[in-house]
Order: C-alpha cells, then structure tokens, then sequence
C-alpha cells in the first residue's frame, strides 16, 4: 500500500465577514454612550457568535486530517486504480459543510467532493477509476475547506505534497510469427552453433490440443477466447541483445488521427520488450520522441520497468528515422538483432538498414498498417528488403482494436438496487459491436 506523503499540512483561518465582529463593537461601545438593552442584546449576540465560530473553527482545523493511499505506484491502460480515503474529525464541534478539492493530474479521477463529518467521528471510501490514458500524472495536492456553523470563518487544511503515478502502456498478445535475424553473419558457422542453443521466442498462439504442457498456456488470450490457447515457440537464433528502433517521428504517422497511430506503435513496442524480457531476451530501447531515448539491453525486471516508463511518457518527435539510425549506429554493438517498429515506407531509411546489416547488425522490420501506406508500397518495402535478407513483418491495424488496447469496464461488477429494494448483480459486458450490414 503506498500512501501519500502526510506531515503536518498547511492550515489558515479566515474572515469570510468582518462586519459581524465589527457591529457587534460598535454596539457595545454604543451602550457606553447611548445605553439601551438593544444595543446590549445585539452587542452580546453578534460578539458570542463571533467568539463560537472562531472556537469551532479552531476545533476544526485542529481535529480534521485526510489520509490517501492507492495499493500500487503504477498501472496500465485499461486497468482498474483504486485509492482509499480516510477522513477523520478528531475535534468536538462538527463540520456541517466540508469541501475536499483534489489537484491530481490523472485523467479521470479526482477525490473531489462535497461532504460533512460529526465531531469525533471518522470516514472511510474507496475512489475507482480506469487508467485511460498512458503518461506519468501526480495524485495531490489535497485541500480541505470547511468553517464554521455560522459561515463567518473559512478553515482551509492544504496538503502540499504529490505522488507520483505512473500509467504504462498496455500489454497486448501480437499475433505474428516473427523471427528474428540470427546474430551470426552466415559464414561464421561458430557463432551459430553458439545462437543455435539461445531461448526461444514466444511468437503466436494456438488453441490447446492433448500434450501441450500446461506451463506454455496463454492466459490473456485464453481469457479473452474463453478456452485454453498455448504460446506457440518458433527456433529463433537469438543474438546477446535485441534492440527496439521506435520510430515516433510525426510525419511518418501523417496528420490524421496521429494520436492513435502513435499509441499502437508504442503499444506494439512495449508488447515485444515484455514478451522477450519473458523469454530471456535482453532487450534494450532506441526512440526517436522529442527528446532521443536510448536504453541499452537488459534482463531484469527493473529494466523492463524503465522501459515501461520510457515508453509512457515519451511524445513524437520530428528526427527521421534514417537520421536516427544514422546517428546511433555505432552506440548498438555487433551481432545485436534491430527490430524497427515504423509505419513508413520511404527510401532513405531503407538504405540505413542494409548499412547496418554490412556492420554486422541484424535488422527486421516490424511495420505497422495504416491508411497512409498502401498495398503497392508495402510490397515493395518487402521485396526491397528481402533482396538486404532483411524480413518485413507487417502487423494489421485492426490488432489495436482488440479491448485489450481500449480501456472500459468490460467485466466489472456492481450492485444494483431496484425500486423495491432488491439488489441485483450487474456485469458490465462492454460496448456492444453492430454487424456489418
């Protein structure tokens, strides 16, 4: 459970109506001069509402804490976040109207709400939201604004501090048979009896047929297909690392719905970075946003997190993807495998790639479908390539439409209370798909 940092907040007490105390003087220096049991009467009311709001307004500012903790310090898109809220009024004198103002930058949620507490007593909720977009956002800061029962004096309790949340992007089954270059140039008959005995690579999926070992299930797409499907393994001579070339420069993703052609790219390179660390890949990052991302090979669970990160907050850029190669080419080390995720199709980088390939690195494309590229262009990219030995594997944009990468509340269940007092069990199914007519 993280909770947020919780030292002693900022607390102000002000005057929302000065005239109050101030008539409630001047009536009683009027009775010194003028004597009158009105004045008096007046004096006395005003001056002891005065002096209790200000005591209850102490009370509350003094008794009234807010604590937020969220179970996690991340997520990813689609996924539910829930943070839980304690409200407490240690004080004697009750907050009859208290206003609790969240600054948290997380889309679609916010701890905002109109409420009131009874002295001495305490509150305990539960916020739920759905993590709709990836990015690194700030839960807090946290303000209380309350006052007394008179509405003279204004008590505001400000939590200064943020925690810092991070949205990655989702993880989604791609359903390629990709393979991968070997890390050995052809001639050097060592180096491949050496990659020969490397991990395999998960590459696809398949239904579960009798004598397939339980540990090669699937789960996300067996949940999904609601039957069983195993991670089908290709022999792929995997070298010491593979690299990630994202390409993320904005006119290669054209003007329309740049946005969503972006978000699959990410997605599609954040998918292969988990599916390889799984397997036993090193795996490193090279991405061309607004500022070069570079993040050398790695195994570790932690590198995968520093991948996540890199991938959730990075935005496009406008360095091409020839210059990108161009000028990293000597920072990626011989014999690595390059796979460059890109939904290009030009000239220029092509070229860089069969460079790269004659100084010993291996490189495959991974090409992601849009409206902006056509049949004619994609097959000549393919047979272009094949004539480097450089394999083209195209992944179809309708992949992205899956819910894996559209966040909702699909499967979520609540109770719902009928007219009559009957709770029924509701399972939220998910928007419903029209068929093609």
């Amino acid at each position: 459970m993280t909770e947020l940092p919780n030292p002693t907040p900022e607390i102000t007490i002000k005057l929302r109506r000065p005239w109050v105390p101030i008539l409630g003087v001047a009536f009683l220096i009027l009775q010194q001069f003028s004597p009158s049991h009105a004045w008096m009467a007046l004096g006395v009311v005003l001056g002891g509402i005065s002096l209790l709001g200000w005591v209850w307004a102490a009370s509350l500012a003094r008794g009234l804490r807010l604590e937020r903790s969220s179970r996690y310090g991340w997520s990813q898109v689609g996924d539910a976040f829930e943070e839980k809220l304690y409200l407490e009024n240690r004080g004697l004198f009750p907050g009859v109207w208290l206003l609790i103002r969240d600054g948290s930058t997380l889309l679609g949620h916010t701890i905002s709400v109109g409420t009131g507490i009874e002295g001495h007593g305490s509150r305990r909720w539960t916020k739920r939201s759905i993590c709709t977009r990836r990015g690194e956002y700030a839960l807090g800061p946290t303000t209380l604004e309350t006052g007394d029962i008179f509405g003279l004096f204004q008590v505001l309790i400000h939590y200064p501090q943020t925690h810092s949340f991070l949205v990655a992007p989702p993880v989604i089954s791609l359903p390629l048979e990709l393979q991968i270059t070997t890390g050995a140039q052809p001639h050097d008959h060592r180096s491949a009896e050496r990659t020969a005995q490397r991990s395999t690579v998960s590459a696809s999926t398949r239904p579960f047929a009798p004598g397939d070992s339980l540990l090669r299930i699937h789960w996300l797409t067996s949940a999904r297909q609601e039957e069983p499907f195993v991670r089908q393994f290709e022999n792929i001579h995997a070298s010491d690392a593979c690299w990630l070339v994202l390409d993320l420069d904005g006119q290669a993703y054209g003007l329309d719905r740049i946005s969503d052609k972006i978000e699959n790219a990410i997605i599609a390179a954040v998918s292969l970075a988990h599916a390889w660390l799984r397997d036993g890949l090193a795996v490193g990052l090279l991405a061309s946003g607004q500022q070069l991302v570079r993040i050398p090979p790695g195994k570790s669970t932690v590198h995968l997190r520093r991948i996540q990160r890199a991938l959730a907050t990075i935005q496009p850029g406008n360095l091409p993807l020839a210059d990108l190669l161009s000028q990293t080419w000597n920072q990626l080390g011989e014999h690595h495998n390059l796979v460059v995720i890109t939904p290009a199709t030009g000239r220029g980088w092509l070229e860089q790639l069969h460079h790269l390939r004659k100084k010993r690195l291996n490189p495959t494309v991974v090409h992601l479908e849009t409206d902006l590229s056509s049949d004619g262009e994609v097959l000549a990219l393919t047979t272009r390539m094949a004539r480097y030995g450089i394999r083209v594997v195209t992944i179809p944009a309708q992949v992205f439409s899956t819910a894996e990468t559209r966040p909702g509340t699909r499967g979520a269940r609540s109770w719902q209370i009928t007219p009559l007092g009957r709770a029924i069990l509701s399972v939220d199914e998910g928007p419903k798909m029209e068929s093609a007519r």
